[in-house]
């Protein structure tokens, strides 16, 4: 079976992308969804499609970790204190639901949609970053989830 790494032989990231969900799901061989992430049927793995900045959620990469943390909507923005609480129930939902055998592992296509500072390979498709989960130490540190990358690559079917 073929497999996409998201660095190349030599260990530089290079992100192989696609340009849409619809794309990413049809090489993977399975349906698209409307929600950013959903788990492969069948299987613990997950898609995750983040993107860098949307209407509730601003994600973060550097290199192995991948941030994600509620910004609120409507009347939530800018109250710290509920967000930050909001976030760390975040947090305990995730740990428990790997516990639980719930979720997996991650798939991670990232699409880097911020307008300053963008990774110019993940500006304009969704790139490829690596199989991640959930680290719970870091999540509970930071009161956000922190997904670290547990593999570089994953096979196509």
């Amino acid at each position: 079976m073929p497999k996409i790494n998201w660095k190349n032989e030599i260990g530089n990231p290079v992100y192989p992308s696609c340009k849409t969900v619809q794309d990413w799901c049809r090489l993977l061989g399975v349906r698209a969804r409307v929600k950013p992430c959903f788990q492969i049927p069948g299987t613990d793995k997950w898609l995750w499609f983040a993107k860098a900045e949307n209407k509730t959620t601003k994600n973060s990469y550097s290199n192995p970790f991948l941030v994600e943390e509620y910004t609120g909507q409507g009347n939530e923005k800018g109250n710290e204190a509920l967000l930050a609480k909001m976030n760390l129930e975040r947090v305990e939902e995730e740990i428990l639901k790997e516990e639980k055998g719930e979720a997996g592992f991650r798939i991670v296509f990232f699409r880097d949609n911020r307008k300053f500072g963008a990774i110019a390979p993940l500006k304009h498709g969704f790139g490829f970053l690596g199989v991640f989960r959930i680290d719970a130490e870091e999540s509970r540190n930071a009161g956000k989830c922190v997904y670290k990358r547990v593999f570089d690559e994953v096979e196509l079917p």
